[in-house]
């Protein structure tokens, strides 16, 4: 059964949970439905910081990185070690209808707004109808840096004479040539081991699956890789209120800011655009991320995997470990340089 309290301070939000989602569970990995107590700590009055915290600077590659309005771990677009290294968990397909799955805990890596509302209190919320596309979404949660993340439907200006649809400003820039607007996975020619060092895309495997995604800055379907999510996609500044900031956020009308949900990478947050000071991420490490006009990314391997392989060569056999876990795996070379344990 479901447990949430709230407790605010004076400059404190604590919100304490045992991860259990209020819907069906549906497994679709191998990992069971358990309690997870845990206590997520964000600030009450949040201030926009002079510069944003990217992938392992502050924002979790791995771990909880927020939380929704009903208690569940908010993770980056980012997985584990294994089966597809650092890989996009929503491209590849390994979500259930309202955007979360086990790992260690149950958690979420993005918020499907029907599920977090008051009529989605229910055991299927996926079979309900679509949100009012005539009405700005709800707060469906909040980042450890206390800013809430909202839907994917925002006001223009404080009067809400008009809505915005939003979408993200990153792109995956690995792309296979050929594959835009695909349709299924046939399309991508996948190996039958995506791991077998071939220098097809960034991070050099040629394993693809089709999803949506923005190459060149069209909104499409593409076979893209399934590992290195933070490698293979990088923020590209637009023009137009459409269009979100490198974190997926924007100054909302009432000079606050907030996140919001987009159909694409990074599907709720690339970084934290305020201070988050309890942040629990279990990976980080890794090149820094890119700058406010262009290039951003670079969330490669946790440093763990990185400290596994120091001084050592492509190929030797390493182990590490990350969110409690033992893994090993082989050294590799990641798109940066940088020598890498993988699993």
């Amino acid at each position: 059964m479901p447990r949430l309290s709230v407790e605010c301070t004076e400059t404190e939000v604590r919100v304490t949970t045992n991860d259990i989602p209020h819907y069906t569970y549906i497994a679709l990995t191998p990992n069971a439905l358990v309690e997870n107590n845990v206590t997520h700590v964000f600030p009450r009055f949040p201030q926009v910081a002079a510069e944003p915290s990217r992938i392992n600077e502050g924002f979790p590659q791995l771990g909880s990185a927020g939380v929704t309005n009903t208690g569940l771990s908010l993770n980056a677009a980012s997985e584990g070690p294994t089966p597809d290294p650092y890989g996009d968990p929503v491209a590849n397909g390994i979500l259930d209808a309202c955007g979360g799955h086990t790992g260690m805990d149950y958690h979420n890596h993005t918020i499907i707004e029907k599920c977090f509302t008051s009529s989605g209190l229910v055991a299927e919320p996926w079979n309900n109808p679509d949100p009012d596309p005539s009405q700005p979404s709800p707060v469906l949660g909040y980042a450890l840096d206390g800013f809430p993340v909202y839907g994917n439907r925002g006001c223009a200006d404080e009067a809400c004479s008009r809505l915005i649809q939003f979408q993200s400003s990153w792109e995956n820039n690995s792309a296979m040539v050929g594959t835009l607007g695909c349709e299924s996975n046939s399309a991508c020619n996948n190996a039958a081991v995506c791991d077998d060092g071939r220098d097809m895309n960034n991070a050099g495997n040629d394993c693809h699956v089709c999803a949506p995604t923005v190459v060149d800055g069209v909104h499409t379907t593409a076979c893209i890789p399934t590992e290195y999510g933070f490698e293979t996609n990088e923020y590209v500044a637009k023009q137009g209120e459409t269009y979100l900031d490198e974190c997926n956020g924007r100054i909302q009308p009432d000079g606050s800011y907030g996140y919001h949900i987009t159909s694409t990478f990074p599907y709720w947050a690339g970084c934290f655009r305020g201070t988050a000071t309890n942040v629990r991420g279990g990976g980080g490490g890794g090149g820094g991320g890119g700058g406010g006009g262009g290039g951003g990314g670079g969330g490669g391997p946790p440093q763990a995997a990185q400290d596994a392989c120091a001084g050592m060569s492509v190929g030797d056999a390493c182990a590490f470990e990350v969110e409690g876990r033992q893994m090993t795996g082989v050294c590799r070379e990641t798109r940066d340089g940088t020598i890498a344990c993988v699993p």
